[in-house]
């Protein structure tokens, strides 16, 4: 099955009634859901990364699970805060087998990792086919007990009319719960890829073994397909040209003290408005967790007017009921 679309909304909304209508009932260990096997994505518009429906508004989590990656860590805590589900998959109730991060920045020798391999390789050779990152490892295979077995096996990078293309592979991906994650950090990290490389951001292509959703999530399916197509409208801004893999430090250094509760002004980070605003985002869920409703409110308000993307003020204010 072939499905491509300028938007992550008209992708999820075209699976979900495809597998309403073609799936296979399943049973795994996770329940009961509906399967289609071999499915390949193409999101003509990576920008077109965050859902508009109100059933399906997730855009905090999927900031805190892209940095999480680009962190390198495997430590619980750190998704904990965004996502409190991930501790079922920890065997240790510490840290996470299968974290992708991990994986990303896993040493290919003494020095590199595989994404800092993978970005040299395409700076020596823009017409390579070898800039594979792998996730999925044969270890995988091994560990009976593990409860983190990764669900993406690669990306492959490509440079064509100068630009990235990304092709990630999926042993198995939640339609529902899952893709909206996978897309939104996937599409991320090829566009910082993109700018560390000086190429336009092109086609996110995204193929999945086992396309699915659990039964358990009918009801939120249903209460999102009523909601019909969403809006095309590119929600986030392209990143600034002078975005690279260091740049990240610093977006993580704050995200870290956000986390922590520390003192701190985001103004003073030196980053581009775009990164401010996500950081400010992560600054209001922060806020939401350690404050009443009333003194969260006040404190909202007072820093609207320091976000400069319109499409995420008005998710602050929807999301937020401020």
């Amino acid at each position: 099955m072939y499905i491509e679309k300028q938007s992550l909304d008209d992708i999820i909304h075209d699976l979900l009634n495809k597998i309403r209508e073609q799936g296979i009932n399943q049973k795994n260990s996770k329940g009961q859901n509906k399967e289609i096997l071999g499915v390949y994505i193409k999101l003509t518009n990576p920008l077109n990364r965050i859902s508009t429906s109100f059933a399906k508004s997730v855009f905090v989590s999927p900031i805190g699970e892209f940095l999480w990656y680009m962190s390198g860590s495997n430590n619980l805590d750190f998704i904990m805060y965004y996502i409190k589900k991930y501790v079922d998959f920890s065997n240790d109730g510490k840290i996470l087998n299968g974290a992708y991060g991990a994986r990303l920045f896993s040493k290919v020798d003494s020095v590199s990792t595989q994404i800092d391999t993978v970005v040299e390789l395409l700076k020596r050779k823009e017409n390579t086919r070898q800039a594979v990152i792998q996730i999925f490892d044969k270890n995988d295979l091994l560990d009976k007990d593990n409860l983190d077995i990764p669900c993406t096996c690669t990306l492959q990078f490509f440079i064509r009319d100068n630009k990235l293309i990304l092709f990630v592979t999926m042993r198995s991906n939640d339609v529902f719960v899952g893709l909206p994650h996978d897309i939104f950090c996937f599409t991320m990290l090829q566009e910082i890829i993109a700018k560390e490389l000086k190429k336009e951001i092109g086609s996110y292509n995204h193929f999945i073994s086992s396309c699915h959703y659990y039964m358990a999530d009918d009801k939120d399916v249903d209460l999102y397909l009523s909601e019909g197509l969403q809006t095309s409208k590119t929600q986030m801004e392209p990143m600034p040209n002078d975005t690279s893999l260091l740049t990240m430090k610093t977006v993580l250094e704050y995200e870290n003290k956000i986390r922590n509760l520390q003192e701190f002004d985001i103004e003073e980070s030196g980053l581009n408005p775009y990164w401010k605003d996500l950081l400010y985002i992560l600054l209001i869920f922060s806020l939401r967790k350690t404050n009443k409703k009333k003194a969260f409110q006040d404190k909202v308000k007072n820093l609207l007017h320091l976000i400069s993307n319109e499409n995420y003020k008005i998710y602050i204010k929807e999301k937020f009921n401020v």
